[in-house]
């Protein structure tokens, strides 16, 4: 039996895509999205991905299982962050970053990616989308997700 990789391989993994895109590609891809939009999300997140490969784009983190004496649900977490200077993505709702509803079961929003210093194989150097917040609460038991919620949050990687 093969020994499980040391935990540098996955880090190494994870760290570089296997391919060596540069400012050009990133550029031409991206350029695609705008004179598309109706696959502008698909190809924003192609961009993304040929320029990250493996690494996370997101974390999810759940509201109402955080036991947290001030923070009672969703709008107190986005909240408690917006106040931290965290920004997010305007996803639309009543309080202009919520999808969802009590009603349906699920509510979120997510915060805009961090912008990072990435240097492509071509020696740029440019700020690109990194990772982004998702926040939920779930209600009533519902587990799933909202096919067109996912679509928007996404959007919290385009490029600005």
């Amino acid at each position: 039996l093969a020994e499980d990789p040391p935990a540098s391989v996955l880090l190494e993994l994870l760290d570089s895509p296997p391919w060596s895109p540069s400012a050009e590609d990133d550029h031409r891809l991206r350029s695609a999205a705008k004179s598309e939009p109706a696959v502008a999300n698909a190809v924003e997140y192609a961009a993304w991905t040929l320029t990250h490969g493996h690494r996370l784009n997101h974390m999810t983190i759940f509201a109402n299982t955080l036991g947290l004496a001030n923070i009672k649900g969703l709008a107190d977490l986005n909240a408690l962050l917006q106040a931290e200077g965290m920004e997010f993505n305007p996803a639309g709702g009543n309080d202009g970053v919520t999808q969802g509803s009590l009603e349906v079961g699920l509510q979120q929003s997510s915060t805009r990616a961090d912008l990072i210093e990435h240097t492509f194989s071509c020696g740029t150097t440019q700020k690109i989308p990194c990772a982004f917040l998702e926040l939920i609460e779930r209600h009533d038991g519902f587990s799933g997700f909202l096919g067109q919620n996912a679509k928007g949050i996404f959007s919290s990687t385009h490029q600005r």
